[in-house]
């Protein structure tokens, strides 16, 4: 599966953003179903893909872990970091 395609949606979050201006909108962090897939030496890994709608680009993106449970919560948290990171957050890296 390519990082352009997304397959069914296991998880969904919202999310309430604050810009500078002070208007509010609602983004999402989808997560998708983990799959294997054969890395480019042959070797077979997890990915899950997420993605953040109503905010930036939408870009489909992969995280891969170890099996499909840790490859879906590194989408989470990676999905989650991402959207704190975009909202100005800088003190999310000092928790």
């Amino acid at each position: 599966m390519a990082a352009t395609e997304f397959s069914d949606t296991v998880l969904e979050r919202e999310f309430e953003a604050t810009d500078a201006d002070g208007n509010k909108s609602i983004v999402k962090l989808r997560i998708g179903i983990p799959y294997l897939e054969t890395d480019e030496i042959g070797s077979l890994k997890w990915r899950c893909a997420y993605q953040i709608t109503g905010k930036g680009s939408e870009k489909i993106k992969l995280a891969q872990g170890m099996d499909a449970i840790d490859a879906m919560l590194m989408s989470f948290q990676l999905g989650y970091f991402s959207e704190k990171l975009s909202e100005g957050d800088k003190n999310y890296l000092a928790r």
